[in-house]
């Protein structure tokens, strides 16, 4: 997706490519979460659902974007694969021998069949959005003290499926199932936004606010930004004003703009030098403000405080850009 914010096709096309020619699928038709990217050979033999989602999703961005359907395919044996994975109720289970489910995942398939209705108008795909968006309302949503749950049965807060509800589904069909997209922006940011110390790329500590991955006051660590999701966060706080631009609201419209305007600025000081081989000197962003800690969400931050993370390099892109990926823009 990155690569076609600034039209360069060919490197989306060299992405896809190891999806189409090298990359080992599993037994039913998915991939595997991790290659070793000059044979395809697989390097972590899990097939989570949420991975082959997003695979699913750059090559519909890509294809709408190109209107090049020579990778359609590969989406469409990731659609089959997913419904392999839909229970009776539309859930989307976490892979093929997992039994947990999470909002995450099932947000992302509702956003993935979504927007492959749009592009080919195939009623199945709709269908199956539907049955993911019954599943979220029953399951995800509705809760009075934790207004969108981590999973199934899991009430854990998880920034993310706050952010990714917004952009996901969009403030207008959020409202149409009952749920206040403006509180659900609300609780992700008195209970999720902190303000803790960062040693910049200069070296000097600076005190910096963002997101962290859970509610922090759980937690030993104290706050922590995760930059990914504070770039999340800043794409859904973008949405909100549009949605209320368009509505005429115009002061609830700047009032969302400044928040987004606000953390992107306090992203910013997080901006660190890549030391890698193939990126020196170029900027990129960190995982978060500490390295090695507790997400609160069964992970730990990667070690090394210069380590560049690409997703929150990417999402800070589409926060800069105000890139929905998980809509088809117009």
């Amino acid at each position: 997706d990155k690569y076609l914010l600034v039209g360069d096709y060919d490197n989306a096309k060299r992405s896809l490519d190891f999806f189409l020619y090298k990359a080992e699928k599993t037994t039913e038709g998915g991939f595997y979460n991790a290659y070793y990217t000059n044979s395809g050979a697989v390097s972590e033999y899990i097939a989570h659902a949420g991975p082959n989602l997003w695979v699913g999703i750059a090559v519909l961005q890509y294809t709408h974007r190109s209107r090049d359907y020579s990778y359609l395919r590969v989406a469409e044996q990731i659609a089959r694969w997913v419904e392999f994975l839909q229970d009776r109720e539309g859930g989307i289970v976490g892979g093929r021998v997992i039994g947990w489910y999470i909002t995450e995942h099932n947000l992302d398939g509702f956003a993935f069949f979504n927007m492959f209705y749009e592009l080919t108008k195939d009623q199945r795909y709709l269908d199956s959005a539907n049955r993911i968006l019954g599943w979220l309302q029953k399951y995800s949503y509705g809760n009075e003290v934790v207004p969108v749950k981590r999973g199934k049965g899991d009430s854990t807060i998880a920034t993310d499926t706050y952010a990714w509800s917004v952009a996901a589904l969009g403030p207008e069909r959020l409202e149409k199932i009952n749920m206040n997209p403006e509180e659900i922006m609300k609780f992700a940011m008195e209970n999720c936004s902190v303000e803790t110390e960062f040693t910049d790329r200069f070296s000097k500590t600076v005190s910096v606010k963002g997101f962290d991955f859970a509610k922090h006051q759980y937690l030993s660590r104290g706050g922590v930004v995760s930059c990914e999701w504070t770039a999340q966060m800043i794409l859904s706080f973008h949405i909100m004003a549009d949605d209320y631009s368009q509505k005429g609201q115009l002061s609830e419209a700047t009032r969302y703009q400044n928040e987004a305007n606000q953390y992107l600025n306090e992203l910013s000081k997080m901006v660190i030098s890549s030391p890698s081989v193939f990126g020196q000197g170029a900027w990129c962003m960190p995982y978060a403000s500490q390295e090695n800690v507790d997400t609160g969400h069964g992970w730990r931050t990667p070690q090394g405080s210069r380590t560049g993370s690409v997703a929150a390099t990417a999402y800070t892109i589409f926060a800069i850009s105000k890139f929905n990926p998980l809509k088809l823009s117009k």
